[in-house]
Protein backbone atom coordinates (compact mmCIF):
# COMPACT_ATOMS: atom_id res chain seq x y z
CA UNK A 1 0.00 0.00 0.00
CA UNK A 2 1.42 3.37 -1.05
CA UNK A 3 0.37 6.35 1.11
CA UNK A 4 0.24 8.52 -2.01
CA UNK A 5 -2.44 6.33 -3.62
CA UNK A 6 -4.18 4.74 -0.62
CA UNK A 7 -6.16 5.88 2.39
CA UNK A 8 -7.23 3.79 5.39
CA UNK A 9 -10.55 3.91 7.27
CA UNK A 10 -9.11 5.81 10.27
CA UNK A 11 -7.69 8.50 7.96
CA UNK A 12 -10.95 8.74 6.01
CA UNK A 13 -12.67 10.30 9.01
CA UNK A 14 -10.09 13.11 9.03
CA UNK A 15 -10.11 14.31 5.43
CA UNK A 16 -10.52 18.09 5.17
CA UNK A 17 -13.98 19.50 4.44
CA UNK A 18 -14.53 19.91 0.73
CA UNK A 19 -12.28 16.99 -0.25
CA UNK A 20 -14.02 15.08 -3.05
CA UNK A 21 -15.21 11.60 -1.98
CA UNK A 22 -16.35 9.43 -4.88
CA UNK A 23 -18.06 6.06 -4.76
CA UNK A 24 -16.95 4.22 -7.92
CA UNK A 25 -19.17 1.43 -9.23
CA UNK A 26 -17.72 -1.52 -11.11
CA UNK A 27 -18.75 -5.11 -11.89
CA UNK A 28 -16.57 -6.22 -8.94
CA UNK A 29 -18.24 -3.91 -6.40
CA UNK A 30 -18.01 -0.35 -5.10
CA UNK A 31 -14.74 1.40 -4.31
CA UNK A 32 -14.09 4.69 -2.51
CA UNK A 33 -11.81 7.30 -4.08
CA UNK A 34 -10.71 10.31 -2.05
CA UNK A 35 -9.39 13.48 -3.65
CA UNK A 36 -9.38 14.91 -7.15
CA UNK A 37 -10.02 12.61 -10.10
CA UNK A 38 -6.52 13.08 -11.52
CA UNK A 39 -4.84 11.76 -8.32
CA UNK A 40 -7.30 9.83 -6.15
CA UNK A 41 -6.38 7.91 -3.02
CA UNK A 42 -8.25 4.59 -2.90
CA UNK A 43 -9.69 3.17 0.30
CA UNK A 44 -7.72 0.22 1.66
CA UNK A 45 -8.21 -1.78 4.83
CA UNK A 46 -5.83 -1.12 7.72
CA UNK A 47 -4.00 -4.31 6.68
CA UNK A 48 -3.37 -2.84 3.22
CA UNK A 49 -5.97 -4.72 1.16
CA UNK A 50 -7.89 -2.77 -1.51
CA UNK A 51 -11.44 -2.33 -0.17
CA UNK A 52 -14.48 -3.16 -2.31
CA UNK A 53 -18.06 -3.11 -1.02
CA UNK A 54 -20.60 -5.60 -2.39
CA UNK A 55 -23.35 -2.99 -2.81
CA UNK A 56 -23.95 0.74 -2.63
CA UNK A 57 -25.86 0.47 0.66
CA UNK A 58 -22.92 -1.08 2.49
CA UNK A 59 -20.53 1.51 1.07
CA UNK A 60 -22.76 4.43 2.07
CA UNK A 61 -23.29 3.00 5.58
CA UNK A 62 -19.51 2.69 5.98
CA UNK A 63 -18.93 6.27 4.79
CA UNK A 64 -21.65 7.57 7.14
CA UNK A 65 -19.97 5.76 10.05
CA UNK A 66 -16.75 7.61 9.15
CA UNK A 67 -18.57 10.95 9.22
CA UNK A 68 -18.76 11.35 5.45
CA UNK A 69 -22.10 12.92 4.49
CA UNK A 70 -21.52 14.08 0.91
CA UNK A 71 -20.31 11.84 -1.92
CA UNK A 72 -20.35 11.63 -5.67
CA UNK A 73 -21.36 8.44 -7.48
CA UNK A 74 -19.27 7.45 -10.52
CA UNK A 75 -20.82 4.75 -12.73
CA UNK A 76 -17.99 4.55 -15.28
CA UNK A 77 -16.39 1.52 -13.65
CA UNK A 78 -12.82 2.82 -13.37
CA UNK A 79 -10.85 1.10 -10.62
CA UNK A 80 -7.12 1.26 -9.90
CA UNK A 81 -4.93 -1.17 -11.80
Amino acid sequence: MDARTAITPPALGHVPDGTPITLVASPQGYAVAVGPADRPRWLHSTSGQFRLFPNVGRAVAFLNACGIRRITLDLTGGLPQ
